[in-house]
C-alpha cells in the first residue's frame, strides 16, 4: 500500500504484521514442543531392525 492508501490501510498492514509475527512465534513454540526426540539417522537405523 502506498502513502495515498489512507490510515485504515496502514492500520490493517500493521495488524497483519503483528498477526504474522505472533503466528510465527506460535508455530516455533509448537514445533519445539512436539518435535521428535530422534534424528533421521536414528529413524533409518530403527527401520533396518
Amino acid at each position: 500500500m502506498g502513502a495515498a492508501a489512507g490510515p485504515d490501510a496502514v492500520d490493517d498492514e500493521t495488524a497483519a504484521g503483528y498477526m504474522s509475527l505472533l503466528f510465527c512465534a506460535f508455530e516455533v513454540e509448537v514445533r519445539r514442543k512436539f518435535a521428535p526426540t530422534y534424528f533421521v539417522g536414528q529413524l533409518a537405523l530403527l527401520s533396518m531392525m
